[in-house]
C-alpha cells in the first residue's frame, strides 16, 4: 500500500467502512475525512480513536473496528493529510507539525458531537 489508495464504502472483505465525515485541519485548512463506526448509544461502553501509520489510510482498519463494535465499543478513524480520502499531495511526506492539531480537532469532535458521554 502506498497510501494513495482510496477506499470505497465497503472494503474487500465486505465490511462497511462506517459513516463518513469531513472537517478542516486547524493547521492549514486542508479537508480531512474520517469514518465513524458507531454502536447504539445505550450500548456504547467506550470509543477508540484509530490513527493509521505512514502510507496507510483509515479504511484499512475496518476489520478491527468491527471487532470493537461487536464488543460495544465505537471506533472513529481519520485519514491524515496526504493519506486516503483527505486532501494533500500523494507520495509526499506530510507536514508532521499539522498532526497534533488535527488529532486535537478530531478528539474534540468525538467528545462533543459523536460520543459526549462515553470514555475515549
Amino acid at each position: 500500500m502506498d497510501g494513495s489508495e482510496r477506499f470505497n464504502d465497503d472494503d474487500s472483505a465486505g465490511c462497511s467502512n462506517g459513516e463518513s465525515f469531513v472537517y478542516s485541519s486547524p493547521y492549514d485548512s486542508l479537508c480531512l475525512r474520517g469514518r465513524n463506526w458507531s454502536v447504539t448509544e445505550n450500548e456504547c461502553q467506550a470509543v477508540v480513536l484509530v490513527v493509521h501509520g505512514s502510507w496507510e489510510h483509515s479504511g484499512r482498519y475496518s476489520h478491527m473496528t468491527h471487532f470493537f463494535n461487536n464488543h460495544h465499543i465505537a471506533s472513529v478513524a481519520f485519514d491524515a493529510q496526504d493519506h486516503g480520502l483527505s486532501s494533500g499531495e500523494r507520495d509526499h511526506t506530510p507536514n508532521l507539525d499539522a498532526l497534533p492539531g488535527d488529532l486535537e480537532c478530531i478528539i474534540s469532535r468525538i467528545r462533543t458531537e459523536f460520543y459526549p458521554k462515553v470514555p475515549l
